[in-house]
């Protein structure tokens, strides 16, 4: 009130105790144009009014920009909220902490570099990406899972590389890399080729009917099984389930091998069953069987085994012949007989 702004000339009005209402003015002197423009405490220009900073923006304040389109409250100009409108395609809140988004509402909608819509939450693109993340409450669009054309209901993880894609869910489970199992949710690992690694599952609609698959076979609460092979608290159950052949291959899996060695086949043709044992490869020692009680007689249809007869050394046999060899004899303990073929 008792001061002047040396150099500054306009329209001013201020009360006694310096409180400014209004001022229209500029700097006169100097080759530097300075603006000084006023109302209720803020500062105007030709294009923004703002509060407690300078332009650029660059300390606290607050901006209303009519040129650019925003309302924005700054702490620096990394460190802000804008309310925005630059275009049918750019609009809305965003916040921005050190030059990151925080978060986004309108034409874009991210929080914490998540996107989302009304019904879902992604992180990623789906494109050719190591990981894409997604929260959606219903299914969305149609197409291959694991590039995002579809998108499942629930949690999925996807990851889409050449050679490489597919998915994990907790929720709508999938029938093919691009179709779904309609009906059925739970957890579930497919690959691009439709690969179904596992899946714990349930049709919630409808009849029950429980969904559930490892490397394979399928499983409830009492077995695993596949169309040929049976596991159980009883046992193991082998059939042929209408094919000629059914049985089970033993291999070599030492130091890194992985050599089929013999097999136990079920044959079943024309009315008549057999069991067949056989080795396939040079190095095959011996055919332990062994029961709760003593075995003397392997019986077939053209050759009895009486093993109480059978040699106990191999000296002067050919190959093919049978002996048999104590569990002692075979390095490890104990009496009984172990059926052995030169």
């Amino acid at each position: 009130y008792n001061t002047l702004k040396t150099g500054y000339y306009g329209i001013q009005m201020m009360d006694e105790a310096s409180n400014e209402y209004f001022a229209l003015g500029a700097l006169i002197t100097g080759t530097t144009k300075t603006i000084y423009n006023k109302i209720a405490g803020w500062s105007f220009n030709n294009n923004s009014i703002y509060k407690d900073n300078t332009l650029p923006i660059g300390s606290p304040g607050i901006e209303i920009n009519s040129t650019s389109k925003y309302f924005a409250v700054f702490k620096t100009d990394v460190d802000y909220v804008k309310m925005h409108y630059t275009g049918d395609t750019n609009w809305g809140i965003e916040a921005m902490y050190a030059d990151d988004i925080v978060f986004r509402l309108g034409s874009i909608n991210q929080i914490a570099g998540w996107d989302f819509t009304n019904s879902r939450l992604r992180k990623g693109t789906g494109a050719a990406s190591a990981l894409t993340l997604t929260m959606a409450t219903v299914n969305i669009g149609s197409g291959t899972i694991y590039t995002h054309a579809q998108e499942l209901a629930g949690y999925s993880l996807t990851w889409n590389n050449t050679g490489n894609g597919g998915h994990i869910v907790v929720g709508q489970m999938a029938a093919t890399y691009n179709t779904l199992k309609t009906g059925y949710y739970g957890i579930q690992m497919m690959d691009e080729a439709s690969n179904e690694y596992f899946a714990l599952g349930a049709r919630i609609t409808g009849t029950k009917d429980i969904y559930n698959k490892i490397a394979g076979f399928t499983f409830d609460s009492s077995a695993l099984y596949t169309d040929f092979v049976k596991i159980s608290a009883q046992g193991v159950t082998v059939s042929n389930n209408g094919y000629t052949y059914a049985g089970i291959v033993f291999k070599n899996t030492i130091s890194g091998a992985n050599e089929e060695v013999g097999y136990m086949r079920f044959n079943y043709n024309g009315g008549y069953g057999s069991l067949k044992i056989e080795n396939t490869h040079t190095t095959f020692r011996h055919i332990d069987i062994k029961a709760s009680g003593d075995i003397n007689i392997i019986k077939g249809s053209t050759y009895n085994v009486n093993i109480s007869t059978l040699p106990t050394s191999s000296t002067g046999l050919s190959t093919g012949d049978l002996f048999t060899q104590t569990a002692t004899q075979l390095g490890g303990s104990g009496t009984t007989k172990v059926i052995c073929i030169v």
